[in-house]
Formats: C-alpha cells, sequence, structure tokens
C-alpha cells in the first residue's frame, strides 16, 4: 500500500516520483493495497499482471516493511 500509494494522490506515490526522475523508464505502479510479501510472490510466480511489460529487461523495486514477512507467515 506505500507504493501504491494509499492516502495520496497518483502524483505523489513513489512510483510517480521514480518516473520524473527517471524519464527514459517505463514505469509501473503494480502495487497493491493491503497486500503483503505473499501477494507479491503469488503475482511473480503466475505473472498475473505483467503482461503488457516488456520482458526484455527491467528493474523490480519492492518497497515493504519487516512486518509483511510476519504477517505473511502469521508469525506474530
Amino acid at each position: 500500500s506505500f507504493t501504491w500509494g494509499t492516502g495520496v494522490a497518483d502524483d505523489e506515490n513513489f512510483p510517480y516520483y521514480f518516473s520524473k526522475y527517471r524519464e527514459n523508464f517505463n514505469v509501473y505502479n503494480l502495487g497493491i493495497y493491503t497486500a503483503g510479501a505473499n501477494d507479491i510472490l503469488d503475482d511473480l510466480r503466475s505473472f498475473k499482471r505483467f503482461a503488457d511489460i516488456s520482458k526484455t529487461g527491467g528493474l523490480v523495486v519492492y518497497t515493504g516493511m519487516n512486518d509483511h514477512i510476519e504477517r505473511s507467515v502469521c508469525n506474530y
């Protein structure tokens, strides 16, 4: 939800600012509201949401917090 931009406008989230810093990159905001590490891993394994992204190269940035791992393995 940090990447997705919970509580901020589309021109105030992390992917937006990265796109302004690196204008030669095609930036996709694939953040998922309320998602955890397990949701991202599922996406990476199945390529569900990556069909429109070029497979010739790129960079993936995952933003998270330590609590995401704890929540994913139910270790609170």
